[in-house]
């Protein structure tokens, strides 16, 4: 069974939430059959547009993580501005990424039970997209990307299980919820010339309707996470 290293790696801001500098702190989680590795939770400071280094402002990947092709696994990570009124802290946010993966576990999981009949991914099947909610994998030459895919779970209607209230500039610029079968990931990893899964994510605040920022255009993330072995 391999150990897996997972970890937030590079974001871009393209529009902060605030009217000038986004004051951050970032968190990431993994479960694997319902137990915890993590959540590793850092306040980075202040950052204005541009793109910005995680690891650079000490959040650490979460390691040793043993992920087996038929595990459940689940990974959630988020970022707030919380310059205002400096919440979530670094113990409310962990507890956030915490409940989060137990509401995506109760609310996902059962549909990630291969039926009988339904064998696991292989190497030929390293170029579907897996659908999360529910899950899905497609056939392969069924004109799906050419890279593996994990969609976000986690914005949308789903967002609204872990919601918090904030004031003034104060809140949610980018949350990751994602599901999947650890064959995935494996696959997905081995399949990489540099033997790192990468998945890029966008977020723009005003189009996901994350309460009302104080830049009237609304935030917008471009958050890049990855896995790979340990």
């Amino acid at each position: 069974m391999p150990n897996l290293q997972f970890y937030l790696d590079t974001f871009k801001i393209t529009d902060t939430r605030s009217h000038h500098d986004d004051t951050l702190i970032a968190g990431i989680g993994v479960y694997v059959n319902e137990k915890e590795f993590g959540p590793n939770v850092q306040s980075m400071g202040d950052f204005n547009n541009g793109t910005h280094s995680f690891s650079k402002h000490k959040l650490q990947p979460v390691t040793g993580v043993p992920v087996s092709p038929t595990d459940s696994v689940v990974v959630v990570y988020q970022i707030y501005n919380n310059g205002d009124h400096h919440s979530p802290n670094e113990n409310l946010l962990r507890g956030e990424i915490g409940i989060a993966a137990q509401k995506l576990f109760s609310a996902v999981m059962p549909a990630m039970k291969f039926p009988d009949t339904e064998s696991h991914p292989t190497g030929a099947d390293t170029n579907s997209k897996l659908s999360a909610y529910p899950v899905d994998f497609p056939n392969a030459d069924a004109g799906e990307t050419s890279q593996p895919v994990l969609e976000n779970v986690l914005t949308g209607g789903l967002y609204s299980l872990i919601k918090l209230a904030f004031k003034d500039c104060d809140g949610q610029v980018a949350i990751g919820g994602y599901t999947f079968k650890g064959a995935t990931i494996l696959n997905a990893i081995n399949a990489a010339a540099d033997k790192t899964f990468h998945q890029s994510d966008t977020f723009n605040a005003k189009k996901e309707g994350w309460d009302r920022p104080c830049n009237s255009s609304g935030s917008n993330y471009i958050v890049n996470w990855c896995v790979k072995g340990s």
